[in-house]
């Protein structure tokens, strides 16, 4: 499903072969709100039909690393569901998703990268285009 992104802009950042992504938010007013760790599987750069494509899929559980507090869980309820579900994770996987999460806690909570304002000033240049989606950008690059 395709719709426009609603609220102000993120900035997401995807370290090299690691098993998340932090999102970093701002207010309307450009007031750095905080970061949010996605937990999900590397990302993989691949070619589906000929397009270049980033694939990965999300693991529910996240974290919220909000600029001025502690940094908590997201979604544990929902994760707690999923365990076990088939298409989902066991929960030997499940431990290790959480082991992730309780790193990237640990990291925002001493503030280190990515947690610790190095992109948090970041803004676009204005004079850069919007990108287009290709028309099969929603292809599946999985099975």
């Amino acid at each position: 499903m395709r719709w426009p992104w609603r609220g102000t802009g993120i900035f997401k950042v995807v370290p090299p072969s690691a098993p998340y992504s932090i999102w970093l938010f701002w207010a309307e007013d450009g007031t750095f709100l905080g970061w949010y760790g996605n937990l999900e599987d590397v990302h993989r750069r691949c070619r589906v039909d000929g397009l270049s494509v980033i694939d990965t899929v999300d693991h529910v559980l996240d974290i919220w690393a909000p600029a001025d507090g502690p940094p908590r869980w997201k979604d544990e309820d929902e994760f707690a569901v999923t365990t076990g579900l088939a298409g989902f994770w066991t929960a030997a996987e499940a431990a290790v998703i959480r082991a992730e999460g309780e790193r990237l806690m640990a990291h925002a909570g001493a503030g280190l990268f990515p947690f610790d304002h190095t992109w948090t000033s970041f803004r676009p240049d204005p004079s850069w285009p919007l990108p287009n989606l290709p028309d099969a950008w929603d292809r599946r690059s999985g099975p």
